[in-house]
């Protein structure tokens, strides 16, 4: 366990790296860098689904649990585990807000500002896998707390990173607590992994962004 956090850094490294290197045209742009995640999470989605389906019963069991995302079991070991690494790259992201605050603006404003584009641009893609790895490694891969948080923050705050950024990172934890209350006791005696409820709010709230977006 002590070295999970540093494989799945490893194996989310080598992800990047394939969908940036196919996403680079005289550069990145984000809406690139989505679509081609697109494509490779479905490839990866599918290796999983085989490595399930070939796996015995109870190993296939305990991986469902982890693709839907849960921290049943997870006690202050866990959490002294992880630490480090949260801090660590919390406290390297704060380093970049300016860079950020510039990005807000265009990219050639932040290109008359003296930031360089791609590689602030690199360096924020890698940080984030270096952020976001080793949580999933131990919580499992629950979706939509990168989606809501954000949003969320930035009503309640002002938009400057450095500041943005902790009250982003407050709010998800309070998110994934939140569902995991909400699972082990809106439907006892049966336990239902946090991930189940994170989406069930995720989902409507990601369709109402689309939706705004039209207008």
């Amino acid at each position: 366990m002590v070295w999970l956090p540093v494989f799945a850094i490893i194996g989310a490294f080598v992800t990047s790296l394939v969908i940036s290197l196919l996403a680079w045209k005289n550069g990145v742009t984000p809406m690139r860098l989505v679509l081609v995640g697109i494509g490779v999470s479905a490839a990866m989605g599918a290796v999983v689904t085989l490595l399930i389906a070939l796996s015995s019963e109870s190993t296939s069991m305990t991986a469902y649990i982890w693709l839907t995302g849960s921290v049943y079991g997870a006690d202050w070991h866990d959490v002294t585990q992880l630490f480090p690494w949260v801090a660590g790259s919390l406290g390297v992201s704060l380093y970049f807000s300016r860079r950020m605050n510039a990005l807000e603006l265009g990219d050639h404003t932040a290109v008359g500002l003296g930031v360089s584009l791609q590689f602030t641009r690199m360096s924020l893609l890698f940080l984030s896998v270096l952020m976001a790895a080793p949580a999933i490694a131990y919580a499992g891969a629950i979706s939509f707390v990168g989606l809501i948080a954000p949003h969320i923050a930035r009503r309640l705050v002002d938009r400057h990173f450095a500041v943005l950024l902790p009250t982003t990172a407050l709010i998800g934890a309070c998110l994934v607590m939140l569902a995991d209350v909400c699972g082990r006791t809106l439907f006892q005696p049966l336990d239902i992994p946090a991930g189940v409820f994170v989406s069930a709010i995720g989902a409507p709230f990601f369709i109402f962004l689309l939706y705004r977006q039209r207008f």
